[in-house]
């Protein structure tokens, strides 16, 4: 890995994006993409230090990271070191190589656009990021950071675009629609798994009863709704008595707003025994008919 050649070529690149038509395969880009990862991982690992012990708790990614680690100390040194060797090393690369994936799959399979391989690609890609890799030192300066961020952003894309043109023999128009529409399909796909994921969480919680109403807080008009309708999202049928599962009269004193004006000893008993709570408080069902009967 030649880190100086790389930086260079990067340089190039940048400046004069229109002869980005050198091919590579998937391991030489590799090495050109972390022969300019390393000094920018240095640099913005300097600037870091420099702004943290002389500027102390500063707003910046680099800065909030820091904080959530400690605030100080040993752990804010790590997260000025973790956090931009995790971009850089980590998330950077594997998000390359899934997003020039993705791409290739739609232009070639979907469009019949792109006639070269998956390596032409993933090179116009770790292209596309050399802006914002180049400049991503400045990142943690504030203020001057979000303004770089902003203007190497917008450049990548520029450099992505006349890349892939070049790299696959096809014209610029067809380059950018083919990119939105890779783009828009992987941002679906990433809500899709992240909100399953989200769904299983909170069913597992749900299941093992926990209560998710006091986090939520007094926020519950839309629990309130379903429940007025007769049912929950738990699959309770509304109003609950005795007789109804420990679970779902937990979820009636959350849906009706009961359960969020009881000070923290009674919240625990509630959801400790709530069939012996609602029973040892019958005038739930004269304040709350929608959701307790036969107390």
């Amino acid at each position: 890995m030649d880190i100086k050649k790389s930086v260079w070529m990067a340089l190039e690149s940048v400046r004069h994006p229109s002869k980005n038509s050198k091919p590579m395969t998937v391991e030489q880009t590799m090495k050109f993409y972390y022969g300019v990862a390393i000094p920018a991982f240095v640099l913005a690992v300097i600037i870091n230090l420099i702004l943290y012990f002389s500027v102390g708790t500063y707003r910046t990614v680099a800065g909030s990271a820091m904080n959530l680690m400690g605030g100080n100390g040993a752990l804010s040194v790590a997260g000025a070191i973790g956090l931009p060797a995790l971009m850089l090393f980590i998330i950077t690369p594997i998000s390359l190589l899934i997003s020039a994936a993705v791409y290739q799959l739609f232009a070639k399979l979907l469009f019949d656009l792109v006639k070269k391989d998956y390596s032409r690609t993933f090179h116009a890609f770790v292209l596309g990021v050399m802006p914002s890799l180049l400049l991503f030192w400045l990142y943690g300066i504030p203020i001057v950071g979000i303004a770089v961020s902003i203007v190497a952003g917008v450049w990548s894309i520029v450099v992505l675009i006349i890349s892939l043109a070049k790299q696959q023999g096809i014209n610029y128009k067809q380059a950018v629609g083919t990119y939105l529409v890779s783009v828009f399909t992987l941002a679906a796909i990433i809500f899709v798994v992240v909100a399953g994921v989200l769904a299983a969480a909170v069913g597992v919680l749900v299941n093992h009863g926990f209560p998710l109403g006091s986090m939520m807080g007094s926020n519950m008009s839309g629990w309130s709704s379903m429940a007025h309708s007769g049912s929950s999202a738990l699959g309770c049928t509304f109003p609950v008595n005795p007789a109804s599962s420990p679970q779902c009269v937990v979820d009636a004193f959350q849906s009706s707003g009961y359960y969020q004006i009881l000070n923290f000893s009674e919240q625990e008993a509630a959801l400790g025994n709530p069939i012996a709570w609602l029973g040892s408080n019958p005038y739930l069902c004269t304040q709350y008919p929608s959701y307790f009967t036969s107390c």
